[in-house]
């Protein structure tokens, strides 16, 4: 026979499962217009034959630091990568999109990972799912991959600024892909609080590894890449000191759900 405590453990832990009662608003659950409709799908996304642009550098070390939030630690190295790619979703549902990002090699309690300080993606589905779900810094930008005369362009832009110029010369592809290790993606997942002057109401480092990272086809060759700013966006203070490598790829995976490695307001809590 459970004592009195574990009965209460037993009921507080079915209390917080059981969504609350909404009253007559649960008549249109499943619709729009019930106010509790997700706006995007669930994990998992399966990802096919997404073309991707990367160009490796260095930058300096103190430039590197401010973007890495604690408790990561960023290579000792100054090494990042800056990416643009067409994504192909084929499942749950077909979906394509254009995405960029900055990708930066860290460790957290020493194991490597990879953080993403931003993103940026024309399409609005993609952009809020990821924020809601895994805490993507995801924002909204005209993006476009062209290739012609032997040298493929990538760019995005927001207005009549662009903050990413990459170009990038491909050779043939490699006839062997060296494998690469599949580590976790960290992100700050971001919920500010309805309240004024309260703090966020989830304020967490997320990770995120992906499932069946594949690349079907890769071509290194030689690339350049420019940053631009915005006040919001300021890419032109990170310098390009030395450019590492660059690539053209295909390739795919599966985003699925990730989990909460550090949460910065436990203590508050």
């Amino acid at each position: 026979m459970l004592c009195k405590a574990a009965r209460l453990v037993i009921a507080l832990s079915v209390i917080v499962v059981i969504p609350p009662a909404m009253g007559r608003a649960q008549d249109f659950s499943g619709t729009h217009l019930a106010g509790t409709s997700l706006s995007y799908p669930m994990p998992p996304f399966t990802y096919q034959g997404s073309q991707t642009v990367t160009v490796e550098f260095r930058t300096s070390p103190e430039v590197l630091r401010a973007l890495v939030p604690e408790p990561l630690v960023p290579n000792g190295a100054s090494e990042l990568s800056a990416a643009i790619v067409h994504h192909h979703i084929v499942a749950p549902m077909p979906l394509s999109y254009y995405e960029a990002y900055l990708v930066i090699p860290v460790s957290h309690e020493g194991a490597a990972g990879q953080y993403i300080p931003v993103l940026y993606l024309d399409e609005a589905g993609a952009i809020t799912g990821g924020r809601e779900i895994w805490g993507f810094s995801k924002f909204g930008a005209e993006i476009q991959i062209v290739e012609e005369a032997g040298e493929v362009r990538a760019s995005v832009r927001q207005g009549d600024v662009t903050l990413i110029d990459i170009s990038v010369r491909p050779g043939d592809p490699l006839a062997r892909i060296p494998e690469r290790p599949n580590e976790p993606i960290f992100n700050v997942k971001l919920i500010p609080s309805v309240e004024k002057g309260a703090p966020p109401d989830v304020l967490q480092l997320t990770a995120t590894t992906l499932g069946n990272p594949h690349v079907t086809e890769l071509r290194p060759g030689v690339g350049k890449l420019e940053f631009g700013s915005t006040p919001m966006d300021p890419l032109g203070s990170i310098p390009v000191l030395e450019i590492l490598g660059a690539a053209c790829s295909e390739g795919g995976f599966i985003l699925d759900y990730g989990e909460v490695v550090y949460d910065y307001l436990a203590e508050s809590r």
